[in-house]
């Protein structure tokens, strides 16, 4: 680890989480906290698992589903999956979704190298459905866009790019046991520094409940 006296702590994040969530935290936190030191990385998920094993990171955070040892996974956020789709869709008559409405629809997937992506073609291969795969791709945002532009609905973690909501996106709960779970990330055998802690205890208290997220 690279030297950080004892009023800093290097934290990383992915890009969503980051521009959606984190670095408000961070800049409320340091407002509280004057004297301290948060170094906020923005990286993708295994670059940030990686930094954690290596530690050059104190702390992560991550939406992702990750299973690799050296790393704990400390959940505090929890999301059941919800279906977005453009403002005026025929969906939006519905209450929830289930996998039997997207016969034939077009559906916005993530790439095969995402987890959630083998889970959501389990589901439709055991309901017998076969949606209308018209793109695919790797970050919420880029499926919120595409959606936004009409092209489709999309089956995605509502935190936190939709905790707020978001214009021409309406969402409905879909009726499948897909859940994502918001986790801190720390190294393996090793006790987060004080201003870790303080960072972790902060965002736990600092983020309030949403229809679409419930604390673990």
């Amino acid at each position: 680890m690279g030297f950080r006296g004892r009023g800093t702590a290097a934290i990383d994040c992915p890009p969503t989480l980051a521009h959606n969530f984190v670095i408000s935290r961070v800049a409320a936190f340091l407002k509280q906290n004057p004297g301290k030191n948060l170094q906020l990385d923005i990286q993708a998920t295994d670059v940030l698992v990686s930094g954690i094993l290596d530690l050059h990171y104190d702390l992560g955070l991550t939406s992702a589903m990750i299973q690799r040892s050296g790393v704990t996974l400390v959940p505090w956020l929890r999301s059941p999956v919800v279906c977005a789709m453009p403002t005026g869709h025929p969906f939006e008559e519905r209450d929830t979704i289930t996998p039997a409405d997207l016969e034939g629809v077009e559906l916005i997937e993530f790439l095969r190298r995402l987890g959630t992506r083998a889970i959501t073609e389990q589901i439709f291969a055991r309901a017998g459905v076969r949606p209308r795969t018209v793109a695919e791709t790797a970050t919420n945002m880029a499926a919120l866009e595409l959606v936004r532009e009409g092209l489709g609905v999309t089956l995605l973690n509502p935190f936190p790019v939709l905790t707020g909501g978001m214009p021409g996106i309406s969402v409905r709960p879909f009726d499948a046991p897909i859940t994502y779970n918001t986790s801190f990330v720390l190294p393996s055998g090793r006790q987060p520094s004080e201003l870790a802690r303080q960072f972790m205890d902060y965002v736990k208290v600092s983020t309030p409940p949403d229809d679409y997220s419930e604390f673990v």
